[in-house]
């Protein structure tokens, strides 16, 4: 079992490292797509696309009138804290664009009570795990 998940672990780190070689060798001249199922991940498009566009936090924090600092507590904790204004500050300094960008808005399901920042912080949790579960689902186990 343990090895399962070792293997599962290895298999994620491989995957962002072939991500992040992805992004990193992409062509310059050409747009990269980046898409995400969930406005919560919006965090990952904007490192995903200081990757791509090979620039550093600093180099980012000038483009976009903010500092380094500031760039680097963003990325770390995903852009909790980061006002609306700077997140805009950091897409245009990415040139990043929307394209065919549809938003589900299901009336008849529409909460109606206030949501806790705790509950926002577990959907995030459930949605992270639910991956992992559905990596774990897909694990094929090595016969030896």
């Amino acid at each position: 079992m343990r090895r399962g998940v070792a293997q599962c672990h290895l298999d994620k780190l491989k995957a962002e490292k072939a991500e992040y070689e992805m992004l990193t060798s992409h062509d310059s001249q050409t747009p990269i797509v980046l898409k995400i199922d969930d406005i919560g991940y919006l965090p990952d498009i904007l490192i995903k696309a200081r990757i791509a566009a090979k620039l550093s936090e600093k180099e980012l924090a000038a483009l976009c009138g903010l500092t380094e600092e500031q760039i680097k507590v963003y990325e770390k904790n995903d852009y909790q804290g980061a006002s609306y204004l700077d997140v805009r500050f950091v897409m245009n300094a990415l040139d990043i664009k929307m394209q065919g960008g549809e938003f589900l808005v299901p009336l008849d399901t529409l909460r109606r009570t206030p949501i806790t920042k705790e509950e926002l912080k577990s959907s995030k949790k459930r949605a992270k795990s639910q991956e992992v579960v559905n990596e774990k689902k897909n694990f094929q186990p090595a016969l030896d």
